[in-house]
């Protein structure tokens, strides 16, 4: 599968989904989702950040954005992965609410991802 801009905002917003899911089933997250949460290389768009592909474009300030926007996404996924999995759901789910860090880290990505598309189309 190509991943692509449209791909990368998709699979970012179903973070989303399945931390909800998780907090609405009050059980925690698989080995495999934290995996992915606290390693910013292990997801597909970290994986197309630090993959040769991007090379050309590591000085430009969208590469340098997107970078550190994703980090901070991933830090506070790791926050929230880890108020569930110490059942801390409803102080997880605050953590989700429209004002919260997580929000404000999730809408900085995705803006971040267009920015980023519109110097290199995003293919991994």
């Amino acid at each position: 599968m190509v991943l692509t801009a449209k791909d990368a905002i998709a699979r970012h917003m179903q973070w989303k989904i399945t931390l909800i899911f998780a907090i609405q089933r009050r059980e925690g997250l698989s080995a495999e989702s934290v995996d992915q949460i606290a390693h910013e290389d292990h997801c597909a768009i970290g994986q197309w950040l630090f993959s040769r592909k991007t090379l050309g474009i590591r000085e430009r300030v969208e590469y340098k954005t997107l970078v550190a926007r994703h980090k901070s996404f991933h830090c506070e996924m790791s926050r929230v992965a880890a108020l569930i999995n110490s059942g801390g759901f409803e102080e997880a789910e605050k953590a989700l609410g429209p004002k919260s860090r997580y929000t404000a880290a999730s809408h900085a990505i995705v803006f971040a991802i267009m920015e980023m598309d519109k110097v290199m189309q995003i293919r991994a």
